[in-house]
């Protein structure tokens, strides 16, 4: 069984930009010089004390009486990540992981960031 998936490309963007600017001070709309390999490498690095390393966390507790005690705004966080991840299932069993060939991450990225 693979590595649990905790975030979305699409989804998470603005997770992502705040996540990169607050750890490394790298504003991605603004940086055009950065290229696939070196974004994975970054958004992998990211630390747990990071916009989307919180979230993350928060989707991936599997502690049920930690889940009970979540306040509103994490329950709101836990319960539409399962929601999204069934019915992104349902619909293109790749998309949770995205398209991970350089091509496929490269276009999104262009999409996203200009």
């Amino acid at each position: 069984m693979g590595k649990e998936v905790l975030f979305d490309l699409e989804m998470d963007i603005g997770l992502i930009e705040a996540s990169f600017a607050a750890q490394y001070g790298i504003r991605l709309r603004q940086e055009r010089n950065i290229s696939v390999a070196e974004f994975m490498v970054l958004l992998a690095g990211l630390l747990p004390d990071t916009p989307l390393g919180i979230v993350m966390n928060v989707r991936g507790e599997r502690d049920m009486k930690r889940v009970a005690g979540f306040s509103n705004a994490e329950r709101r966080i836990y319960d539409e990540w399962r929601a999204f991840v069934l019915a992104s299932k349902m619909r293109e069993p790749a998309r949770v992981c995205g398209d991970s060939s350089e091509s496929g991450l490269q276009g999104m990225l262009e999409k996203m960031f200009g």
